[in-house]
């Protein structure tokens, strides 16, 4: 809609579901009944559906999910969960914010408990295990099958067959 008049024979009126469509690609709010010009009409069709589609797609109760997440890093002290990251980044996004989310309920487990928080960290020996079971996954992964079938009795005693054929 311009501020200017044009021909009053050129201009298009707008009905309800070109209006809504309209209200959806564009801040202004367009009411059925008024009228643009041929050229914001022509431009106005010429833009993809697919602004429509996406709006079709969000879902308000993942954003109600983020809201609820960040009142819960909020109450633990933690930073908020950010959302506006590049696919390839948001694994080692979450994975940070899990870690931080679970060193700070340790440490307020620990407080109300009286308890030093250094003994309710996980130990050690479970960091390296999983450290060694990934070296070892990388080495199965290029070696041929002699040289993994090796490197697969490595694993845990306590892993059944089926447990170390999922693993590797």
């Amino acid at each position: 809609m311009h501020p200017t008049t044009a021909r009053k024979k050129s201009l298009r009126i707008i009905d309800i579901a070109n209006a809504d469509k309209i209200n959806k690609l564009v801040v202004k709010d367009i009411k059925p009944g008024q009228k643009l010009c041929p050229k914001c009409s022509s431009h106005l069709g010429s833009i993809d559906d697919s602004c429509i589609e996406e709006d079709e797609e969000y879902k308000p109760e993942v954003e109600d999910k983020l809201h609820n997440l960040a009142a819960t890093f909020s109450s633990l002290g933690c930073t908020p969960v950010k959302t506006k990251f590049a696919q390839r980044d948001r694994a080692v996004h979450a994975k940070r914010k899990v870690k931080e989310a679970q060193t700070a309920i340790t440490d307020e487990v620990a407080r109300s408990l009286n308890v030093d928080s250094n003994e309710l960290q996980t130990c050690q020996k479970c960091t390296d295990l999983e450290a060694i079971i990934e070296v070892i996954k990388e080495k199965c992964s290029t070696s041929n099958m002699e040289a993994t079938l090796k490197l697969i009795t490595l694993a845990p005693p306590s892993w059944t067959i089926e447990k170390t054929a999922n693993e590797f």
